[in-house]
């Protein structure tokens, strides 16, 4: 079993905030076309409503989705419909772009949206998915024992929240059966993000 990778992106994290660290990773992979935010909102803070969507309007044509009918509606260049992502109402193979950033950890059966995702992104898409998560200590104090052998995880927020990823459960499991997988981590505490492709 070889050990995973998470990289850190070439940033002075302190100056940024997540949302600046997302579009980063989010521009890296350049997702155009038909794209999908599940668990995005119309508002302000929507992934949708980043920097790298904002410019590259003309040629995206994004929508997303949401289970809390507040968080739906029409905002700016694109629109959040209403819409459980354990059933999501596009054919197989519909999206260029899949992404989802801090909405997995709120799903009780978020397998279910996952396997829903890679059903609707077409072969050769882009798979975006980021959750709050845990990493080693080392990573955060050079003493191994600093925390006890423990680690820090984001906190607990929204109802229902359920879950704290380790990187191991982006590589087997939400990236499972990827192409070109690479992981990143950005914050403490962790947010981790992965990228990937469907074969």
């Amino acid at each position: 079993m070889a050990k995973i990778s998470i990289e850190n992106i070439d940033i002075d994290y302190s100056e940024l905030s997540v949302a600046q660290i997302y579009n980063k990773i989010i521009s890296a992979v350049a997702p155009t076309g038909n794209i999908l935010a599940v668990g995005d909102s119309a508002r302000d803070h929507a992934i949708l409503n980043m920097q790298y969507f904002r410019d590259n309007r003309e040629s995206i044509r994004a929508i997303g989705i949401n289970i809390v009918p507040s968080h739906c509606g029409p905002f700016n260049h694109f629109e959040i419909k209403y819409c459980n992502a354990h059933d999501i109402e596009y054919p197989d193979g519909y999206f260029d772009s899949v992404l989802s950033f801090m909405m997995l950890e709120h799903d009780p059966e978020f397998w279910l949206s996952v396997s829903e995702m890679k059903r609707v992104l077409k072969k050769g898409g882009s798979f975006i998915i980021g959750v709050p998560g845990f990493m080693n200590s080392i990573k955060i104090s050079s003493d191994k024992f600093h925390l006890g052998n423990g680690t820090i995880c984001y906190e607990n927020h929204g109802d229902p929240d359920c879950y704290r990823f380790s990187p191991h459960a982006l590589e087997y499991f939400i990236f499972k059966g990827m192409d070109k997988v690479k992981f990143f981590s950005s914050k403490l505490p962790p947010r981790l993000i992965g990228t990937g492709y469907k074969i």
